[in-house]
């Protein structure tokens, strides 16, 4: 956590019905068009709802945002990569099929 992910604080607001995330600046961190947006008890990911289908922001990463394209998304476990930092992977269910997607966006599911 020793780059600058551009806030201090992060806020959930709504804009013509829709769900995104703004900082401390009123600087918009996730766009307006979530249905539902429901942090972790940490406050470092939080789960994203649109059109029935989840993904996943984890803040205090480079990588982009994970699209809501699941039918199911939790996040599983992290992988200690360095000393300061773990590499995320979520277990994701698309209709029958259950795998993983790591933070980087790199899904991973068995036939």
């Amino acid at each position: 956590k020793n780059q600058n992910y551009e806030f201090k604080s992060l806020i959930t607001k709504t804009k013509n019905g829709k769900y995104g995330v703004v900082n401390e600046k009123a600087s918009e961190i996730l766009p307006f068009q979530y249905d539902e947006i429901k942090f972790s008890n940490s406050g470092d990911y939080a789960i994203l709802k649109k059109d029935g289908k989840y993904g996943i922001k984890i803040f205090f990463t480079h990588y982009p945002t994970i699209k809501p394209k699941y039918d199911a998304i939790v996040k599983s476990r992290n992988i200690t990569v360095t000393d300061t930092w773990s590499f995320a992977l979520m277990e994701v269910k698309i209709g029958e099929f259950k795998g993983y997607v790591g933070e980087n966006g790199v899904e991973y599911f068995k036939k």
